[in-house]
């Protein structure tokens, strides 16, 4: 809110401490322990750092870097208090990264093969992490690192060159959004295959023109999506 991070603990909004001095930023997931992850920003210098709160008043720390570049930004919590985002490699890159302990230096994730960067969107209770890898040419492919096995793997595309996965689930399926033609769609990926959602809904009393974003999904593979409506005024 108006450049800083802020928490909404039922309808009070509360501004979190500064984070290495750094007051502005922004805050991306909770934990039910209270703990907060996001990043801060330093004006001046046009760089952001990855942050972490343990609570809404609890002084806000810099999560470290990689490779000695504190750049970078948290984006999500699992329950066992493991923190996923990026952390910057030397100067214009960065990396997925998973914090085990806000105090140590992150594991890096990623990227794919050929691929020079990553980041981390989402992450299940078993540490693994599912989000993007860029490559030169412009495209962008959703990844899974698997902690069992330490693999990374390329989710792949529906139609075209864009992919990003937002969600893993304890069974490892997967969910985001691809390319699909001049539209974006949701995605369920599971067993190796990689599903537009819209092909997978049955029916529907809502007026919905196309599911165009997987955010979420649960142990019991409900799946929360945006979609896009037609109203009276077109889609939206």
């Amino acid at each position: 809110s108006s450049g800083l991070p802020y928490v909404w603990l039922d309808t009070l909004s509360v501004a979190l401490p500064p984070a290495g001095g750094l007051p502005s930023g922004f805050a991306n997931d909770a934990h039910p322990s209270g703990a907060l992850c996001g990043a801060v920003i330093n004006d001046l210098l046009g760089r952001q750092f990855p942050a972490f709160w343990s609570g809404p008043g609890a002084p806000g720390i810099l999560l470290k870097g990689l490779r000695g570049r504190p750049d970078g930004a948290a984006f999500t919590f699992n329950l066992r208090g493991q923190i996923g985002g990026a952390a910057g490699g030397t100067a214009g890159e960065f990396f997925g990264a998973r914090w085990d302990d806000p105090r140590r230096a992150p594991r890096k994730i990623g990227p794919l093969p050929g691929a020079f960067n990553s980041e981390v969107l989402g992450l299940n209770e078993h540490g693994d992490a599912v989000g993007r890898s860029s490559y030169e040419d412009g495209t962008i492919e959703a990844m899974l690192y698997v902690e069992a096995t330490r693999e990374l793997i390329g989710l792949g595309f529906l139609d075209g060159r864009f992919s990003f996965a937002r969600a893993v689930n304890d069974a490892r399926q997967v969910v985001g959004t691809a390319t699909a033609g001049t539209v974006v769609h949701a995605f369920l990926w599971q067993d190796g295959v990689l599903h537009d959602l819209n092909d997978l809904v049955a029916t529907t009393s809502e007026p919905i023109e196309y599911l165009a974003n997987a955010v979420a999904i649960d142990a019991q593979g409900r799946i929360a999506a945006e979609a896009v409506i037609v109203s009276g005024f077109g889609t939206a």
